[in-house]
């Protein structure tokens, strides 16, 4: 898709006042909606949906779904100007919180699960992993952003782990117009050989970590059961 020429845009119209001239709420209207993954989550994604504005703005309407990294949520794109400078210029913004994040909490679930007399998800209590974004939760946000919009292929910008994603996304869906990625690497460890050895040798450690966890969760429940034995 071809976008606008900004220059063409800026002299077309009345003069444009800076960012900080514009009332950040004057700019959206905000909105959230709900996805369903195939394996049972309810996630949230909150819309910024942007007002036009007497002044010329070259992407108004261009669907941007943004996708927070590792232990994040919503508040990494709106707690600073991030998402002020978008609107500015028209975008059209859609967060998504993964599952166990933000407003797509745990408790969540089990409001959703109580309302509508359905199972939880199997891996409710933190049993998901980074498979679990990938296969389940960025597809169906992508989808719900499409749905929304009525778009073929949206951009889609992602932060650390974030970007990642988006990374093994475009590279077997052709849904993206566009992928920005901030702070995600590509290649881990590049250059740097400990952190390479740290990268491949994750897996062996996150195992030894579980192992360790459920000896000591085993421990804790037979000395329980000694106690009350003893009582």
């Amino acid at each position: 898709m071809r976008l606008p020429d900004w220059r063409a845009a800026a002299t077309s119209g009345p003069p444009i006042p800076s960012i900080d001239e514009v009332d950040f709420r004057a700019l959206y209207s905000k909105t959230k909606y709900v996805v369903e993954t195939a394996d049972g989550w309810s996630l949230v994604i909150t819309r910024y949906r942007p007002v036009k504005q007497p002044f010329a703005q070259p992407l108004f309407g261009e669907p941007l779904l943004l996708v927070h990294g590792f232990s994040q949520n919503r508040h990494t794109w709106t707690s600073g100007q991030f998402v002020k400078n978008l609107l500015f210029f028209g975008v059209d913004i859609h967060i998504l919180e993964l599952r166990g994040h933000g407003k797509s909490s745990i408790a969540f679930q089990k409001e959703r699960a109580d309302r509508f007399k359905r199972p939880l998800p199997p891996d409710i209590d933190y049993g998901w992993d980074i498979d679990s974004y990938f296969l389940y939760d960025l597809p169906a946000a992508v989808s719900g952003v499409k749905r929304i919009t009525r778009r073929e292929r949206i951009f889609y910008c992602g932060h650390s782990m974030g970007g990642m994603l988006g990374y093994g996304y475009a590279g077997i869906h052709n849904d993206f117009e566009g992928l920005i990625t901030i702070g995600s690497p590509a290649d881990l460890g590049r250059g740097f050989m400990l952190l390479r050895l740290v990268a491949h040798g994750a897996p062996l450690l996150v195992g030894m970590i579980d192992l360790t966890l459920a000896s000591l969760n085993v421990s804790g429940k037979v000395e329980g059961a000694g106690r009350s034995l003893l009582a």
